[in-house]
């Protein structure tokens, strides 16, 4: 996780608007079992912020927060809970266009024969 400034040097270095660091795993997976993919994205940290510090050490590896962690981080830095209040006011708005997009897609993710998924992945 970056802060704000090293997030600012990296988009003024590349051009990048924003770097997605997860969806190679799903694209490899549906590849190796020629699967049809879909990637769509939200950010919910915008470069012009920095996750909290916290944030770093309460996510579970399958993305579930844990809230004991949560709160023995914040009896120990309790001004950290107005920027953790930020970050799950910028996850909801995420997690929301990503509810849209997927209602958008509908049942065929956007094919309207889903025998257009027989791809040639060779």
């Amino acid at each position: 996780m970056l802060d704000a400034v090293t997030k600012a040097k990296l988009r003024d270095a590349t051009g990048a608007a924003a770097v997605d660091m997860e969806s190679h795993v799903t694209a490899e997976f549906a590849a190796v079992h020629q699967l049809p993919i879909v990637a769509l994205r939200a950010i919910c940290d915008p470069a012009s912020r920095a996750l909290p510090p916290l944030a770093q050490h309460t996510l579970k590896p399958n993305g579930k927060v844990n809230l004991a962690a949560v709160f023995g981080g914040l009896a120990g830095d309790p001004i950290q809970m107005v920027a953790l209040m930020r970050a799950a006011r910028d996850s909801a708005a995420a997690f929301g266009s990503l509810r849209r997009g997927r209602r958008l897609l509908g049942a065929g993710f956007g094919f309207l024969d889903r025998r257009e998924f027989a791809f040639d992945m060779a």
